[in-house]
């Protein structure tokens, strides 16, 4: 009975944060053509309105929603476990920002930490997962990404957090994004990485150490399927909604598998604030993250991937 309710609390989450925009979208137009609960899509979008800077400002996490049942389950669910070096202690006086991949069907390994992983491990830093922002117009769903702790993945938004002078926050940015979802295939490490700069020229702006994050396991949650002329249907919704669009398959088809999931920190790599970084320096910084994130891969791969001999990290 546990491990069906722990099926079922990890596909309700899977399904409600991975679909949960076009159910809010559905059914806000539904209702907006009810006259009884017009009224409420209408208060509701003029808190939207109001509370619009509030993903752009550290977000409303909520503690209770990040140790409720639900989220506990889901993460008992992919046995999630976080693994850092113990030699390394963060400043809490300094900000981090870790860049995690891959990102899978739907980013499982950075949601998890949330629950209690990374406030164990860095009990000084408060932390936060940055997500699109669509997904905090949109009625319903944003309130859910809120209580966990996302912000917006616009570039005020982290600077606000980055660039806090006190120090004391992490924030994780997938950086492949919804367009490394196409390449999420079990057994398969592949990541958007080469042209991903704009992440490195915040951290050199802001002064945060960067922090390369792997999850062995993210990309055996889910398989996907794919049929001819569906590259270019996902083209389409890219450019029009944002978000990489994917069919996933797993367990009884829309069940994520129930793989074990490591997530891995590696060691923060210091930077120097610069207002204005150059390309040069821009480049130098981007090409050392690179190395530190094939190196850790290398490093663990042995230890959590199967087959790790014929198994390599693919950086596009």
């Amino acid at each position: 009975m546990t491990q069906l309710i722990h099926l079922l609390s990890a596909t309700a989450w899977f399904w409600t944060f991975s679909i949960g925009f076009l159910v809010s979208i559905v059914t806000s137009i539904t209702l907006l053509f009810c006259p009884t609960f017009r009224w409420i899509i209408l208060l509701y979008a003029a808190w939207i309105w109001y509370d619009r800077k509030t993903p752009h400002r550290g977000g409303r996490p909520i503690q209770w929603m990040r140790q409720s049942f639900w989220w506990r389950s889901m993460k008992f669910y992919f046995s999630h476990k976080l693994i850092t070096n113990e030699d390394v202690v963060l400043n809490p006086k300094k900000n981090y920002l870790f860049g995690c991949f891959p990102h899978g069907i739907f980013p499982v390994g950075p949601f998890a930490t949330l629950v209690d992983g990374y406030q164990a491990t860095y009990p000084n830093h408060r932390t936060y997962l940055t997500a699109l922002d669509i997904q905090f117009w949109l009625p319903f769903i944003r309130e859910l990404f809120l209580s966990v702790g996302s912000v917006s993945i616009s570039g005020p938004s982290i600077k606000y957090l980055l660039g806090n002078e006190n120090g004391g926050n992490i924030v994780s940015i997938v950086i492949g994004g919804a367009d490394e979802a196409q390449y999420s295939r079990p057994g398969k490490y592949k990541i958007i990485l080469n042209k991903r700069k704009g992440f490195v020229k915040m951290a050199l702006q802001t002064g945060c150490s960067l922090v390369p994050v792997i999850s062995f396991g993210e990309t055996d949650v889910f398989d996907q399927f794919t049929f001819p002329g569906f590259g270019c249907i996902r083209e389409v919704v890219k450019k029009t909604l944002q978000i990489g669009l994917t069919i996933p398959k797993g367990t009884c088809l829309v069940c994520p598998n129930q793989v074990p999931i490591v997530t891995v920190v590696g060691d923060p790599i210091d930077v120097t604030k610069i207002e204005k970084p150059t390309t040069e320096q821009i480049e130098a910084l981007h090409q050392q993250f690179v190395e530190s994130i094939k190196t850790l891969f290398e490093n663990y791969k042995h230890r959590y991937v199967k087959d790790p001999e014929n198994v390599f990290l693919e950086v596009v």
